[in-house]
């Protein structure tokens, strides 16, 4: 094997990949570190890369073989050292090329173990039991890791360095430090933008898997990036106002990454990636309408600024309703097609839902935002435009109704945002309208979401229980 010939150079990772397969041991002895994580690669492949299709399969179970055969066994009856020799290498101690070996070896650790964080963050005891048990293992080990050869990461980016971050990013997210975890994603999204990702141009002399990771990085960063700003609050950076040219990259290729459904009547194989554009349309359409109203609207009034604004304002309003027109029937998001029946492959299954409340969550944004801009569309009076929420805030059940619980689980904290902010919404219409037949109607719907999020085990259910209704 390449690295079995540098021992002198390995210490500073190799106390960190010892000290995680020490503390692995402890909490699954009966578990090999090379099971574990094979378990957890095999578990996000399953269950998370529908939603998050920025690895190579083939790749990372090299990695995974690569970063064992490169440590081996060890002893696990050693103490743990808290990984007090993890920190920056002294290169000047090593060859250039020792080193470059050697950074690759932590470029592996790091990806495989934010993968394997991944997975057991995101994915439900129910169905991964061992996950709590280890993912903040895993986690701290790929943050050490990637420590490791930052500067040079920074220097030269690839697809692998947007990747790990965006899982660092992730599980911190689902681990309650929004903080931390908005700041790492802000480094995935400026990495982005030195590496010119939005330019189709900065593709062209690519390998074309690296390539396709990089376009997959892209867009999956450009979807969070408008969800944090849209459901939190946060500035936009991954904008095409923030680019020195137009954003001409194209959408991530639907060849390959195919599911093959046994029960479809063409008995088709159909991508995985045909669920991921769609919500890239869906938010970048939701986005352009919402940026064009608080763009077009004077602070103090909220009359517009020009003639023609509406005109463009109902143009972008029936581009971002009737985006998902087009989804084929194996992704619709008619509320008949049952997920509980198993007709639906489990990718297709977490895509479904993962579509449908992201798709009622911009609505009901939309409508607000309409609203406070004056320019209500589908009504003009409060009661109307009240009812009109309690009708979105209705489908929102119906969809957590009928979803899978742990399909709801795998969308992950994303999913609980969308949820919470339908949730608000109805308790501002239980506390305005009081007790009429709206608010009875709104309470009723609060109630069911309410429940969900409580069993999501969501620090978000505590802020809604919190408000008096």
């Amino acid at each position: 094997m390449l690295f079995r010939s540098l021992p002198a150079s390995l210490p500073p990772l190799y106390d960190v990949y010892q000290d995680l397969v020490i503390t692995l041991s402890r909490v699954l002895p009966s578990y090999s570190f090379e099971t574990i994580t094979k378990k957890c690669v095999d578990l996000f492949f399953e269950y998370l890369f529908s939603l998050i299709p920025i690895v190579d399969e083939r790749n990372l179970r090299y990695d995974v073989h690569v970063v064992c055969a490169t440590y081996g066994a060890v002893d696990v009856s050693s103490p743990v050292s808290a990984w007090s020799t993890a920190g920056a290498y002294e290169s000047n101690h090593v060859s250039t090329a020792t080193l470059r070996e050697t950074t690759a070896v932590a470029v592996k650790l790091a990806l495989v173990t934010a993968t394997c964080a991944e997975a057991a963050f995101m994915i439900p005891p129910q169905l991964f039991p061992e996950g709590p048990l280890i993912s903040s293992a895993f986690l701290l080990v790929s943050r050490k890791a990637l420590h490791f050869y930052q500067e040079s990461d920074l220097d030269h980016p690839s697809a692998t360095s947007l990747a790990t971050r965006y899982f660092h990013s992730n599980c911190l997210h689902a681990d309650g430090k929004s903080r931390v975890s908005w700041h790492i994603f802000g480094e995935a999204a400026r990495l982005a933008q030195t590496m010119q990702l939005h330019s189709e141009a900065s593709y062209q002399t690519l390998e074309p898997t690296e390539a396709e990771l990089r376009r997959r990085c892209f867009w999956i960063l450009y979807i969070g990036d408008k969800s944090a700003a849209i459901l939190n609050g946060l500035p936009i950076a991954l904008h095409h106002l923030n680019f020195v040219s137009e954003v001409t990259v194209v959408y991530p290729t639907e060849e390959g990454n195919l599911v093959f459904d046994p029960q479809a009547e063409d008995a088709e194989p159909r991508s995985v990636l045909t669920g991921f554009n769609f919500n890239l349309r869906l938010w970048a359409a939701a986005s352009a309408l919402l940026l064009e109203i608080r763009m077009r609207v004077q602070p103090r009034d909220g009359s517009l600024t020009g003639v023609d604004d509406r005109a463009i304002i109902d143009r972008l309003y029936i581009d971002f309703m009737t985006i998902l027109d087009t989804l084929p029937a194996w992704l619709s998001l008619d509320p008949g097609a049952s997920e509980e029946a198993g007709r639906c492959p489990k990718e297709f299954c977490i895509q479904r839902v993962n579509l449908r409340a992201s798709f009622h969550c911009l609505r009901m944004v939309v409508l607000q935002k309409l609203e406070v801009a004056g320019l209500g569309m589908e009504a003009s009076t409060a009661l109307a435009l009240a009812l009109r929420k309690t009708e979105i805030a209705r489908d929102m059940v119906r969809v957590v109704r009928q979803a899978p619980f742990w399909a709801l689980q795998i969308n992950g904290e994303s999913c609980v945002e969308k949820i919470r902010l339908i949730g608000a919404s109805l308790l501002e219409a239980i506390h305005t309208h009081k007790e009429s037949p709206l608010a009875t109607r709104a309470r009723a719907e609060f109630l069911v979401l309410l429940d969900v999020l409580t069993r999501l085990d969501s620090r978000a259910s505590d802020a809604l229980r919190d408000g008096s209704w």
